[in-house]
């Protein structure tokens, strides 16, 4: 199918919100009239039930959770004294506890409504309840009697499509739980593109919007964040039209902001995310509410990623202190949160971030495990605790043991965006603390080689993006056995099904003591185990009976021993990592022992010294005259800081194949002269430059992403010595509207060239002998 990317800035929907006029506000505004009554003056206890039971949906519906509890627990205890049984007071009830980690209590509450009536939304309640929890036995048996009620009534008079609905909706909900999100999503688009009639959605706006937003998450889940992203762009936009003042409205806005987060696009992600908590405020969506401290903790987690950390703790601070009344909910669901613990590190607080990260380590280490990526992240923050209180050894015992699990590329493939920086951020407080301890007694102490280790380390976030897609590639080819393609796919759905078991643990955990579910943490632990023991076990069979897949899949590190062994004689070995205060360079000769040195220059002064020397190299000029004179003293001082300090270990090479982090990936390192070289008048253009000691001069410069790549490229099948060279020219279309742009210039008539007088069709520049290039000749 035609598949229209979304557009890559967000102008868009800021301009859908700031559309005051453009969305009817009756609902929103009848939500807030009901909460603006006053009190009945009477003790008729049917009267009160049904004003708390009114004015506390309306408290839910615009995210005043601890409102909404208040209010329906009153609505609840109004209604016995009366008396009554109605089945959708306690199922509403049962939601607001769920949001306030009463978990034990909401499913009781939709037991109780089950008992008093049969009814497809409480069976679909229950599943979902169950499911998130992780009881996938009892999700699985209210599922199925759920369904036997939908074919019941299914064809009966009044029902429509509800039966079909809600039957697809529970199977869905047990899919997710599961892991198996594919087969969930075909279930969600079913519902929006079957069952949800021009009726259902007239008289219930909200109903298409429901699947939707679960079909965004959905795919959020599968990674496939483009997809996700027109979906919740949807969804955003018709909310708009109901109700842009509400608690709900504010969290899905910030929750687009997670999904331009897991891109990478930090700087959309910060403006929305801003936007949502102020749609919340405007909404008076009660600060210490479940989906307003949500909302500040995924602005602070973009603002971490974008290196803001004082403002990243502001956000943080606020959340906590308006929790401070809900403050089991803050600890339990948001106070675990890494950008939190890094924020912390990083803005000077180490006697609080110590405290905070000595106990998720420990909560995570019992919890999930020692080798679960969570527990190492944790790890890893406390060894940059230790190594800023100069407790170097444990700092480098901490880091030594975290990046053990946080490099295991099967863990970190599927990473956030937030996930990678943070984990870089850990990375370079290693390299800092590695250079620090080379060639000290130390280095000795703890048994390391800082040189090896650090090369390594460097040499896993250096290019990552393209060495995974070369390693992606090669492991796609290496799939041509159905065994082999059997065991990949058992492997990735048990990863799924664990993440998803997990999720549930620490969610049944976060809850008070009192509400949790004994039994289903026993079981959820059993089978985490299990699936830990199974994913183990097919990694094995898939290491024994394809190894050459395994090694693509799960690249071993690259040792410098490792990496000479592909060097050839003529050939060096240079690799510069940059991090934000200093660089490391390496230099590896073919033979002998490797060279490692410190540069105090971060990213910032090197982005701009190669911003200046690329004035000369990509200028936009109208004539050869107006093209910048290249700076040599300052590509000089480049080289200088770079390359000499490690000289004696390239020099003889013929041929250097270079690693450059960050801003040096823009820089040809062919430019940079080896010796100072001053610039003579001349009057031939560009001739000033025959004489300059040019790095190409000396050696040839090959460029890659990393010494992974370099080994893996070194490691393939040699090429068909009969292949012929290809030289290939592209033209492409990349949507519908080229597309019929260039028919529409196709079906033109051919213009004349000025002086042949004959037909050519052009696609680009109009030709002419005479005049400018698209002048009016």
């Amino acid at each position: 199918k035609t598949f229209n990317t979304p557009p890559r800035r967000i102008d868009d929907i800021l301009a859908t919100l700031d559309l005051h006029e453009a969305y009817d506000p009756a609902i929103g505004s009848n939500y807030r009239a009901e909460l603006e009554k006053p009190q009945p003056r009477t003790d008729n206890a049917a009267t009160l039930a049904d004003y708390y039971y009114k004015r506390g949906e309306a408290a839910r519906h615009l995210g005043r959770f601890n409102q909404a509890l208040v209010d329906l627990r009153l609505a609840l205890e109004y209604s016995k004294q009366a008396g009554l049984n109605n089945y959708k007071l306690p199922r509403s009830l049962s939601y607001a506890e769920f949001v306030c980690g009463n978990f034990k209590y909401a499913i009781e509450l939709l037991k109780k409504s089950l008992r008093i009536k049969d009814s497809l939304a409480t069976y679909k309640g229950l599943v979902k309840l169950y499911a998130r929890v992780g009881d996938l036995e009892s999700a699985e048996r209210v599922k199925v009697q759920g369904i036997a009620m939908c074919n019941r009534v299914r064809g009966q008079k009044g029902w429509g499509t509800w039966p079909a609905l809600e039957s697809a909706d529970m199977n869905a909900l047990v899919l997710d739980a599961r892991g198996k999100f594919a087969e969930a999503e075909h279930y969600y688009r079913r519902i929006i593109q079957n069952y949800l009639t021009p009726q259902m959605k007239a008289k219930y706006p909200i109903i298409e919007i429901i699947p939707r937003i679960y079909l965004a998450r959905n795919l959020k889940n599968q990674e496939r964040l483009i997809e996700a992203e027109m979906e919740i762009r949807k969804v955003l936009k018709d909310m708009a039209a109901l109700d842009r003042k509400s608690g709900v409205f504010g969290g899905l806005i910030t929750e687009f902001g997670e999904i331009l987060l897991r891109q990478g696009r930090l700087q959309a992600a910060e403006k929305i995310m801003h936007v949502g908590i102020r749609i919340m405020e405007e909404a008076n969506v009660s600060p210490d509410s479940y989906v307003m401290a949500e909302g500040r903790m995924r602005l602070g987690e973009a603002l971490t990623a974008a290196h803001k950390f004082d403002e990243a703790m502001e956000q943080f601070d606020i959340a906590r202190t308006e929790m401070k009344q809900n403050e089991y909910v803050y600890e339990n669901f948001f106070a675990r949160n890494p950008a939190l613990m890094l924020a912390l590190v990083r803005t000077g607080r180490i006697e609080e971030a110590s405290q905070r990260i000595a106990a998720i380590y420990a909560k995570n280490r019992k919890l999930l495990g020692e080798k679960h990526y969570r527990t190492a992240e944790a790890l890893g923050f406390r060894g940059m605790v230790h190594a800023l209180q100069k407790n170097d050894q444990q700092a480098l015992q901490d880091f030594s043991d975290a990046f053990a699990i946080l490099l295991d590329t099967g863990a970190s493939d599927s990473l956030s965006y937030g996930r990678k920086i943070r984990r870089k951020i850990i990375a370079e407080s290693y390299l800092s603390l590695l250079a620090k301890v080379k060639g000290k007694e130390i280095e000795k102490i703890a048994g390391i080689d800082a040189t090896l280790e650090a090369f390594k380390l460097a040499d896993a976030f250096s290019g990552s993006t393209v060495r995974g897609a070369i390693g992606a590639s090669n492991a796609r080819a290496a799939v041509t056995s159905p065994q082999l393609a059997k065991l990949v796919r058992q492997t990735q759905d048990t990863q799924k099904q664990l993440k998803q078991l997990e999720k549930a643990l620490s969610d049944n955990l976060a809850a008070p003591a009192e509400q949790q579910l004994p039994e289903v943490i026993q079981e959820l632990k059993t089978k985490i185990a299990t699936l830990n023991r199974a994913r183990q076990a097919l990694e094995n069979e898939i290491s024994t009976r394809f190894p050459k897949y395994a090694e693509l899949t799960h690249p071993k590190s690259v040792s410098i021993s490792r990496l000479q062994q592909h060097l050839h004689p003529s050939e060096a070995f240079i690799s510069i990592y940059t991090a934000d205060d200093q660089s490391y360079v390496w230099a590896i000769p073919s033979e002998g022992k490797a060279i490692f040195a410190t540069v105090p220059l971060g990213n910032k002064q090197l982005s701009q010294m190669v911003a200046n020397l690329r004035k000369a190299l990509d200028p936009k000029p109208t004539t050869f005259g107006d093209i910048p004179e290249f700076d040599t003293a300052l590509a000089y001082e480049l080289y200088q800081q770079l390359l000499e300090p490690v000289k004696n270990k390239w020099q003889n090479a013929n041929d250097l194949v270079i690693v450059a982090h960050g801003p040096l990936g823009q820089m040809p390192f062919s430019l940079l002269p080896t010796a100072p070289a001053s610039l003579p008048e001349e009057q031939t253009l560009f001739s000033q430059y025959r004489r300059v000691p040019w790095l190409i001069r000396k050696a040839s410069v090959t460029r890659l992403p990393s010494a992974a790549t370099f080994v893996n490229l070194r490691s393939g099948a040699a090429g068909d010595p009969a292949r012929k060279a290809f030289a290939g020219f592209g033209d492409p279309y990349f949507n519908q509207q080229q597309q019929s742009e260039a028919q529409k210039e196709k079906d033109e008539p051919a213009f004349l060239i000025a002086s042949q007088q004959e037909l050519l069709n052009v696609r680009g520049l109009r030709v002419s002998d005479e005049g400018t290039l698209d002048s009016d000749k």
